[in-house]
């Protein structure tokens, strides 16, 4: 299952989510699987293009993606799948093909047999020196010798930087364990929770909606395809 957490006060880009939505959410129904959004009170569901395979759930007020799609897995129905793709909706150049790449190496992390990680995601090593040292993008480092994230930072000094992309795998149990965090990049508190974050690494040049600049890259993006 995938679910786009959408909200519409962003510090950085307000009410980006109106723009973007259409474009991640067109790409997540693409997949077939199911999509559930989970939509803040504020934000006009009506505008909300419907497909078979979509529901819309509309959630209390949190402080990330990760709380907004613990309540709306609480309020809705059971789904019939134990993995979440968390998909952020500033990340519309993910494709219906990296979207089921990872749904497909996410299906380890319901099995009962040996050392797995508790959180899959996702980096590109396409990271201009502009986008280094830009506070908006954040970078990852890794342990290469399990592929597995060591440290997530939206500063330039940092040993071996791959660009993150906004999206997650893991299971309810993980969801529904987890504690809140209110610091900017939770995935490190994960880390020192001790759990362990695998990142599948592209060379695509993804283009993250963070700003309004972004916008307009996104746009030249889609003319060039």
């Amino acid at each position: 299952m995938i679910c786009i957490p959408i909200h519409l006060s962003s510090a950085r880009f307000p009410n980006k989510a109106l723009q973007l939505l259409s474009y991640t959410l067109s790409n997540a129904i693409a997949t077939r699987l199911p999509v559930l959004i989970c939509a803040s009170p504020e934000f006009p569901i009506d505008s909300i293009q419907h497909a078979p395979n979509l529901r819309i759930v509309t959630t209390g007020e949190h402080p990330n993606g990760t709380a907004r799609i613990k309540d709306a897995l609480n309020r809705s129905e059971s789904f019939p799948s134990n993995v979440i793709i968390n998909l952020q909706v500033d990340e519309p150049t993910l494709t219906k093909e990296i979207l089921l790449w990872l749904w497909a190496e996410a299906q380890v992390l319901s099995s009962p047999f040996g050392n797995k990680p508790d959180i899959i995601t996702l980096a590109t090593t396409h990271l201009l020196d502009s986008q280094l040292y830009d506070k908006n993008v954040v970078k990852v480092t890794l342990q290469y010798t399990e592929q597995l994230a060591k440290h997530f930072s939206r500063g330039s000094n940092i040993q071996n930087p791959l660009r993150h992309i906004g999206i997650y795998a893991y299971t309810r149990s993980f969801l529904n364990d987890l504690n809140h965090s209110d610091r900017d990049l939770e995935q490190n508190d994960w880390m020192k929770a001790g759990k362990k974050i695998k990142v599948l690494v592209s060379c695509e040049p993804f283009i993250s909606v963070d700003v309004p600049g972004d916008w307009d890259k996104f746009l030249q993006y889609q003319v060039n395809q």
